[in-house]
C-alpha cells in the first residue's frame, strides 16, 4: 500500500512539473488515472511485488530536486536527502549536485 502511494505521490509531482497549470484536482485526478497503467509497467510491478523502497526513494528525490518544493514544501529538503540516503544508498550520487548547483540554498 505505501508502494502505491509513493507512486501517486511520484505521478503527481511528475503532473505538476509537466503540466503546472493544472489545478490540484485535475492534477490528482490525472495522476489517479496514470496510476493503473504505471502499475502495469514491469519495473512498479517488481518493486511492488518484492517490497522494495525504490518508488518511496524516488518520491523523496523527485521532492527534494523539484521546483515545487521551493514553494510548498515545509521540510527543509536536506533532511529529506537524508532520510532517502538512509534508506538507499542511490540518492548520495545527488550531493555533489546539489553542493555544485547550490540546489539547497535559502531552504
Amino acid at each position: 500500500m505505501g508502494n502505491v502511494a509513493a507512486l501517486v505521490g511520484v505521478l503527481v509531482l511528475s503532473v505538476r512539473l509537466v503540466k503546472p497549470s493544472l489545478d490540484r484536482v485535475a492534477t490528482w485526478r490525472l495522476a489517479l488515472a496514470l496510476s493503473l497503467p504505471a502499475l502495469l509497467l514491469n519495473p512498479v510491478l517488481i518493486t511492488i511485488g518484492f517490497g522494495q523502497v525504490n518508488l518511496f526513494v524516488t518520491f523523496l528525490v523527485m521532492w527534494i530536486c523539484s521546483p515545487i518544493a521551493d514553494r510548498e514544501a515545509p521540510a527543509p529538503p536536506r533532511r529529506g536527502h537524508g532520510l532517502a540516503a538512509a534508506v538507499k544508498l542511490t540518492p548520495l550520487l545527488f550531493v555533489p549536485y546539489l553542493l555544485l548547483t547550490d540546489g539547497g540554498a535559502g531552504r
